[in-house]
Formats: C-alpha cells, sequence, structure tokens
C-alpha cells in the first residue's frame, strides 16, 4: 500500500512538474511573443518555418535559402507569408515539400534564384524528410511541441536580441526580361537539380498557384555562379513562362542594408516581402479585369 502512495505521488509530482514547465513555456511563447523566426542551429531555424507554413495556407509562399529566411513570415506573426527559406540550402526544400502536399498551396509563391543550385537531391535532404515525421505534424498543429517553442531557440532569440521587422516601405518593380544563357560547364548533379526544379514547379502550377522567380540583394559572388543562377532560371522562364524580377537591377543593392555583406537586415528583408506583395496584389487586380472582360 505505502508503495503504491509513494509511486502515486511520484507520478502526480512528475505531472505537475511537466505541467508547469509547460505553462512556463506558453507564458513566453505567447504572452511575450517568444517566437522565434532564427533559432541556434540551422536545422531547427528552418523546420520552425516549415511547421508554421504547414499550419494553414498562406497567401505567399517564399522558398529559398537563408537569405530568403530573414524574410518576415508566419513564424513571427506574419500569418498572410509562409517563409520555407531553408538555412545551409536552396529553394528546392521548400518547393519539394510543398509538391509532395506536405505544406498548403499558396496563391503565389516566389522562388529566390540566388541559390538555386545550392541544394541536395529531396531523397537526401534532412528537412524533407523531417517534414514527413510525425514530430513534423504534431508542431504544425501544436506549436508548443513545434521547433520555435523549444526554451533554447527562444533563449537565443532573446539574447541575440533580433528584431523582428513586417512592414517597411515598398518599390514599383515589374518583370525584368531574361533569356537563355548558354552555359556549358553545368555538371550532372547541377543538370539534375534543375530537372527536379522544373518538375516539382510544374506539379504545383498545376493545382493553380502563380509563381515568379525572384533574384534578391545579397552578396557579391563568383562569376560561375552568376551565369549558373542565369542559365537556371532562363531554362525555368523560358520553358514553363514563370515571370522574373531581379530586385537587385531594378531597385539597387545599396538601398538595402546587411547584418553580414549576404544577409538583409530585418527592415530591408520587410522591404523585400512589401515590394513583391505589392507586385503580386497588382498581378492578382490585372488577372480579375482580365476574366471580367471575357
Amino acid at each position: 500500500m505505502n508503495s503504491k502512495l509513494t509511486m502515486l505521488r511520484f507520478l502526480l509530482g512528475v505531472a505537475v512538474a511537466l505541467l508547469l514547465c509547460f505553462g512556463l513555456q506558453a507564458v513566453f511563447y505567447y504572452v511575450l511573443d517568444g517566437r522565434t523566426g532564427k533559432g541556434e542551429s540551422n536545422y531547427f531555424s528552418t523546420m520552425s518555418r516549415f511547421q508554421a507554413a504547414a499550419q494553414s495556407p498562406a497567401v505567399i509562399a517564399f522558398a529559398g535559402s537563408s537569405i530568403t529566411g530573414r524574410i518576415p513570415g508566419r513564424e513571427i506573426g506574419n500569418d498572410a507569408i509562409a517563409n520555407l527559406g531553408c538555412d545551409g540550402a536552396g529553394a528546392l526544400d521548400g518547393i519539394a515539400v510543398m509538391a509532395q502536399g506536405l505544406i498548403p498551396q499558396s496563391r503565389w509563391l516566389v522562388v529566390e534564384t540566388n541559390t538555386l543550385f545550392v541544394a541536395n537531391e529531396p531523397s537526401d535532404s534532412l528537412i524533407v524528410r523531417g517534414c514527413k515525421g510525425l514530430g513534423f505534424i504534431l508542431g504544425s498543429q501544436f506549436p508548443l511541441l513545434g521547433a520555435s517553442a523549444r526554451p533554447s531557440a527562444m533563449l537565443y532569440s532573446r539574447l541575440s536580441q533580433r528584431r523582428n521587422a513586417i512592414r517597411a516601405e515598398s518599390y514599383e518593380v515589374d518583370v525584368t526580361p531574361i533569356s537563355l544563357v548558354d552555359f556549358t560547364s553545368a555538371d550532372r548533379r547541377e543538370v539534375q537539380l534543375l530537372s527536379h526544379y522544373s518538375k516539382y514547379l510544374e506539379m504545383i502550377a498545376e493545382r493553380g498557384v502563380n509563381i515568379v522567380l525572384v533574384h534578391i540583394p545579397a552578396g557579391v559572388r563568383q562569376e560561375r555562379d552568376e551565369k549558373l543562377e542565369l542559365w537556371g532560371t532562363g531554362i525555368l522562364c523560358g520553358n514553363h513562362g514563370y515571370p522574373f524580377v531581379d530586385l537587385e537591377k531594378q531597385i539597387g543593392r545599396e538601398r538595402f542594408k546587411f547584418s553580414d555583406g549576404v544577409h538583409m537586415e530585418p527592415q530591408s528583408a520587410a522591404t523585400v516581402l512589401s515590394t513583391i506583395a505589392k507586385l503580386c496584389d497588382r498581378w492578382d487586380e490585372e488577372n480579375k479585369l482580365k476574366i471580367n472582360h471575357r
């Protein structure tokens, strides 16, 4: 009898401790707005964005690298925006999980072209595999179990004093002309990655998602990387008719501020979002007018 009572008290103590921990976590996460856009780990930072994106359909989804990861999305309270920026990789992970139905379809999908070929085969990607697991689903449905609510990530975010910006001025931009580039030095891996992009983007477009490819102002790169981006972007736009917008050419890199020479500061990232959102809104209105005049 005493042993049963002791065990019951022990289990009750554990339950109370767990409730207290979850209570403190909930207060920090919801009341003190402890949600993290960027945590102490590239993997968990990416997963927090993807889990937020998986909660419900967004108006605009951004797929890209850590450059895109700076854009303010649902993970920091900007509910209309799904940020599929993948730290340490490119846009293919976000595109693959959307094509496979692991992330709800958005009205617009914006593909960062800066790092198209900084990517892994989808079958080898830790992010794509992680999005198929039970932990990803639970974290998407119950935010306190998700990557953005990890105590270490919330502590890192507070200590790094990252100030998120959701709204900023926008610039008037339009489609940037692009043509096919003769690039004969692409290796087998790069050709295969381009094939994956083509296949997955077609799958997404067939479901009614509008796709636009965008070059975001970032760091200076080697000549080969620039030519590789233009080659891949030109083929995707030429073969599928996707519009391309070069923000660096149309706005100018000097108008943006960077934290490390590559990644934008929060206000500049919000400017990219505002500019693209305004362009998408304009195209939506133009499409409505075309439909009404038929």
